[in-house]
């Protein structure tokens, strides 16, 4: 079997450029990815990251180790990397760190990084699907 592209990962970006070049009807992509689908329970439940994330056994988780740190005093540092469609966003367990450093006297931020570092920008209304064009920073008095 021929193919015009062949994507070796199926992670967040191998997912990304497979779906931008299939948009040609005129040219054939294969997408290789050594995990499963994803959809399994562990990854659909955010729960199950506890499953995941020890590494033992390795599910849906290559569970790599780094070499030995000398800041670590010679340890290796542990490295979850997902193995499955989504790659490592795979097992994220859909949460998210806030940690940014604004005051939020405005209500809720969304942090937006547009090639240029992050601008964080208030939110309005439900969330919105992203797409690749950076998102605009809607004024305080658009809420």
């Amino acid at each position: 079997m021929a193919f015009d592209y062949v994507i070796a990962g199926g992670g967040s970006a191998g997912c990304a450029l497979a779906a931008r070049l299939s948009e040609d009807p005129s040219k054939t992509v294969c997408l290789i990815e050594a995990g499963g689908e994803g959809r399994d329970m562990l990854i659909r439940a955010p729960a199950g990251i506890i499953g995941m994330l020890s590494g033992r056994p390795k599910i849906n988780n290559w569970a790599f180790e780094t070499v030995p740190q000398d800041g670590l005093g010679g340890r290796k540092g542990y490295q979850p990397r997902g193995k499955a469609l989504g790659g490592s966003s795979a097992i994220n367990a859909m949460l998210m760190s806030g940690a940014i450093a604004v005051t939020m006297t405005n209500g809720p931020i969304s942090a937006v990084t547009a090639g240029h570092g992050t601008r964080c920008c208030p939110i309005s209304g439900a969330p919105k699907a992203m797409s690749a064009a950076p998102m605009p920073c809607m004024a305080a008095t658009d809420r």
